[in-house]
């Protein structure tokens, strides 16, 4: 294989890699590992919002390029699929129309539908309400927020309203659900019921895999990362201030 062909591949094994959730560090191992596999070295410069990937030959050709990352989100069924096809072919090294054709299986592959994503969401916010101490009332209104906030994201997503947006709206619907709720039930819980859905919303694997780039080594996209998940944080906890300040207003001109 030439060495296009390859800087080809491995970029864009790494690009689908990057945008799907995967490390930095495994993004840039596997590359190298691609392109040791070929007899070619690579040197990759890899960050949340972009990748740079150079390829030079035993010739001593140079190729390089360059790829931006607009849009991200976590896939791990495809994070997996791409380190088995990379394994495959560090072991057998096939040639380039099976390898791209094995990627286009892989980007052929079936993301989480909306009502997979709903029922994702209500599992999680009512089980966070059982395990918080909350009752199945609790849980009975966790579990409807979920879906609410779940959903909101969904559509602010189809509108490309942006990550802030959502976890903003997000935030504001995880209050006015519970809030609701308490009108029906007197004795509902509603702290359990906030805390419960915005677990939902808790950037979780966002500052995982800060922590772990930062052990690594990789600075600039642990300092990244930690700076994406304080400011989703920070969306969150604006959105829920200005939906209890809201609802705390409405009930006082009710009484």
């Amino acid at each position: 294989m030439n060495i296009r062909k390859l800087n080809d591949i491995t970029t864009e094994i790494g690009f689908r890699l990057l945008t799907s959730g995967a490390e930095i560090h495994r993004v840039e191992d596997t590359i190298c590992r691609i392109a040791a596999a070929y007899g070619a070295r690579a040197d990759v410069f890899a960050i949340p919002a972009s990748l740079v990937v150079t390829i030079t030959d035993r010739e001593g050709h140079t190729f390089t390029q360059t790829r931006r990352v607009y849009h991200s989100d976590s896939n791990l069924a495809r994070v997996d699929a791409l380190n088995t096809l990379a394994r495959q072919i560090c072991a057998e090294k096939p040639g380039e129309e099976e390898i791209l054709e094995r990627l286009q299986q892989i980007g052929r592959l079936a993301r989480y539908s909306l009502r997979q994503q709903l029922a994702a969401a209500a599992l999680g916010a009512g089980a966070f309400a059982l395990l918080f101490g909350g009752s199945w009332a609790e849980a009975l209104a966790a579990l409807t927020t979920g879906i609410a906030v779940r959903f909101a994201a969904t559509s602010i997503e189809r509108i490309d309203g942006g990550v802030t947006l959502s976890n903003i709206i997000g935030g504001a619907i995880c209050v006015l659900g519970a809030s609701l709720w308490s009108l029906f039930l007197q004795t509902l819980v509603v702290d359990t019921v906030i805390i419960s859905v915005l677990m939902l919303l808790v950037p979780g694997l966002l500052m995982t895999n800060s922590m772990r780039d930062l052990i690594a080594g990789d600075l600039v996209t642990g300092v990244m990362k930690s700076t994406e998940a304080l400011l989703v944080a920070a969306s969150v906890a604006f959105g829920v201030m200005c939906s209890l300040t809201l609802w705390r207003w409405l009930m006082m001109g009710v009484a």
